[in-house]
């Protein structure tokens, strides 16, 4: 693979990788390095692409499978990284709830199960659609539809309880 092929590659895939792992991570220094760990990961087995999917199904295994390995590695820490200098501090209590709305929802969803999980990340923050899903987790786009509807129930229930935390 020629390096103008691989900026090519990583310009097109850099921010869905980046978001994609930063859902898993909630640290966005260890989405940077895990980022950086999954291009290398494509990098190095990009002689392996037989293009039997599409370029971004393979990418999105290789990322989601560095992902799940990094939550193996380590214990989960869900931690809420903000900007400050993206922050309005006029109101400082609508910052707090804001910021502790994020966190809950950030829990929620990395409370959810594996399978559901990785639906409602795929679906909600890369857009991906039911049939891409289905095709980087291995599995009928029937499965994928009843996870993603399953990890919004559970979704919908833990926030409806947690949102009363947040007022």
């Amino acid at each position: 693979m020629t390096t103008a092929r691989q900026h090519e590659i990583f310009d097109e895939f850099k921010d869905r990788v980046y978001s994609l792992a930063l859902r898993y991570s909630n640290d966005a220094d260890r989405a940077a390095d895990l980022t950086q760990e999954i291009f290398l990961k494509i990098f190095q087995s990009f002689k392996s692409f037989r293009g039997e999917s599409q370029l971004a199904t393979w990418i999105y295994r290789i990322a989601m499978n560095t992902c799940i390995d990094h939550q193996r590695r380590i214990a989960r820490v869900v931690e809420l990284i903000e900007d400050p200098a993206a922050c309005d501090r006029s109101d400082p209590e609508a910052l707090f709830k804001e910021s502790e709305l994020q966190r809950l929802i950030q829990e929620a969803v990395a409370e959810l199960p594996d399978g559901a999980r990785e639906s409602i990340v795929l679906r909600y923050v890369n857009g991906c659609s039911y049939d891409e899903i289905a095709e980087i987790l291995g599995c009928p786009a029937g499965t994928v539809a009843a996870r993603i509807s399953r990890g919004q129930q559970m979704l919908r229930e833990r926030l409806s309880h947690l949102r009363e935390r947040v007022r």
